[in-house]
């Protein structure tokens, strides 16, 4: 588990293994929880943040650019001849520069559309992953809702076999029955229901 959860191997937790039968799932806290921490959601949402970071990249290609430069020089120079024997210089400097984009035969503007459509393509992709996220967290929803409305029906089925079974007893406590007619009895009472895991009843 630790490992389909991407965590440390020696984190111990606990694990319920019965799930109250009154229990509703929040499904608007589970579809942010799902938006929040799905890797492929999250996956997808990055990307559209990358291209749309690329998008604004390539508009700024448009505007005049400003570089700036600055430094400190320090330089001796010795000559053994001569009238100047040593030559000292040290300083700052600071330079700048400016770059417009005057003409660039349409590369940039073809750059900005191919950057749009990289991001119409990377929403198309997350809408996409939404959708199927949400199709597999509906599809388990209904599952489980199923799966608690057999089980209930399990319960009221269990409920009345005991008491067919009690009466039949009962019955064949007063001479009434016979233990064939019990056994026939127990078996259709306990037969289990459709979809259900039991695969045998006490009596058989």
């Amino acid at each position: 588990m630790n490992q389909l959860l991407s965590r440390d191997a020696e984190i111990v937790f606990d694990v319920h293994d019965t799930i109250p039968q009154n229990f509703s799932p929040d499904t608007t806290s589970l579809w942010n929880k799902l938006l929040a921490h799905n890797t492929s959601i999250v996956s997808f949402q990055k990307q559209v943040d990358i291209a749309r970071l690329s998008l604004k990249e390539f508009y700024t290609l448009r505007f005049p650019k400003i570089n700036l430069n600055a430094g400190y020089d320090f330089f001796r120079t010795d000559n053994s001849t001569g009238s100047l024997l040593t030559n000292r210089g040290y300083g700052p400097q600071v330079g700048a520069g400016v770059s417009i984009p005057i003409y660039q035969a349409g590369a940039i503007s073809r750059q900005i559309e191919l950057a749009k459509l990289t991001l119409q393509s990377t929403q198309y992709d997350l809408e996409s992953g939404k959708r199927l996220v949400y199709s597999q967290a509906r599809n388990a929803l209904d599952e489980f809702e199923n799966q608690r409305q057999l089980l209930s029906i399990e319960k009221d089925n269990t409920a009345l076999a005991k008491e067919n079974l009690d009466i039949s007893m009962e019955r064949l406590r007063l001479g009434e029955s016979t233990s064939l007619e019990l056994r026939r009895r127990g078996k259709l009472c306990l037969m289990p229901a459709p979809g259900s895991s039991t695969s045998s009843s006490p009596l058989s």
